[in-house]
């Protein structure tokens, strides 16, 4: 639930940091043509003076298309489409120091956020089925599951995550949340295993660290950025449909009534979402009873848990 608040403050850090970049940048260039009176000829040469990587992977952006010709230089700077941001800043600068920066939409970016919310998907499925399996039988996974769903839902649950996660400054960063998860555990160990666990997943899902990102040190999240009912990473049951279920035919008709749940949605038909996501539902619940379990029972759980969210109130 506080990822998406906690990518949307990454995006915007991102951001104001490469238009300070390309700032200090600007500034390079401008000293180094005083000095020589003529536009530093390579990316490298400028990008040296600035005190910036001269490799161009800069705090989630990567530099490219350098040119410098007459009094004009142009640079690109594009984030890890989806992922670091979904604009690429376009900059002209002149010798005499004016710089003009123009964003455009990075092409891919739709996609790259979709695969890597699917991802994150996935690894919380997997660490409810992990969860899951810490219980002696199916009616306490069945009492689990019973008191999750209203647990996730509640509005309450925002502010106990974030008094579970919050750093010094009583925001949630990556950083925090990376520390929240490896400082919490049960008598036997096995519930900070799982969450670490669950972390190191979400790391490699949202690439954290990528084109020279300092990704330790954004800054955080706090209650007022938060949204109660912002469950979007729950509601993508896509990654955890695939990571759930080998099996590729049940694979595509699940999703496809995952599509036929969110056509309904958007159409503003919630009867048809309703009966979409129950047939979902009630397809894993048939499939993980079939001999052989086409499911697995925890990950089947994981689901109906996930579906549980998805039908319209």
């Amino acid at each position: 639930m506080l990822l998406p608040a906690i990518q949307k403050v990454r995006e915007g850090s991102a951001r104001a940091q490469a238009i300070n970049n390309l700032k200090q940048f600007g500034i390079a260039v401008h000293n180094l043509a005083d000095v020589h009176k003529t536009l530093p000829p390579t990316f490298a040469d400028a990008a040296n003076a600035a005190g910036l990587p001269t490799n161009g992977e800069w705090d989630g952006f990567k530099a490219s298309s350098y040119t410098a010709v007459g009094k004009t230089w142009t640079l690109a700077l594009t984030p890890k489409p989806g992922v670091t941001g979904t604009e690429t800043a376009n900059a002209t600068g002149t010798s005499d120091g004016r710089l003009s920066i123009v964003w455009s939409p990075t092409p891919g970016s739709s996609l790259g956020r979709i695969a890597m919310f699917n991802a994150i998907a996935s690894e919380l499925t997997a660490a409810t089925a992990k969860v899951l399996a810490l219980a002696a039988n199916d009616t306490d996974r069945r009492e689990l599951m019973r008191q999750a769903l209203p647990a996730i839902q509640s509005p309450a649950t925002v502010a106990q995550t974030l008094s579970m996660f919050a750093g010094p400054d009583g925001r949630v960063s990556f950083a925090s949340a990376r520390a929240g998860s490896a400082s919490f555990a049960f008598s036997d160990g096995s519930v900070r295993v799982i969450r670490m666990s669950l972390w190191n997943g979400i790391e490699r899902a949202m690439q954290l660290g990528v084109y020279g990102e300092k990704w330790d040190a954004l800054p955080g999240a706090d209650n007022g950025q938060v949204d109660a009912a912002d469950l979007s990473i729950w509601r993508n049951n896509f990654g955890s449909t695939s990571v759930a279920v080998p099996d590729a035919q049940l694979n595509a008709y699940l999703q496809d009534l995952l599509r036929q749940w969110q056509k309904a949605l958007e159409a503003g038909d919630r009867v048809a979402a309703q009966k979409a996501i129950k047939t979902y539902r009630d397809a894993v619940a048939t499939s993980a009873g079939a001999t052989p379990p086409r499911i697995s029972p925890l990950h089947s759980e994981a689901l109906k848990v996930g579906s549980e969210i998805l039908s319209p109130n």
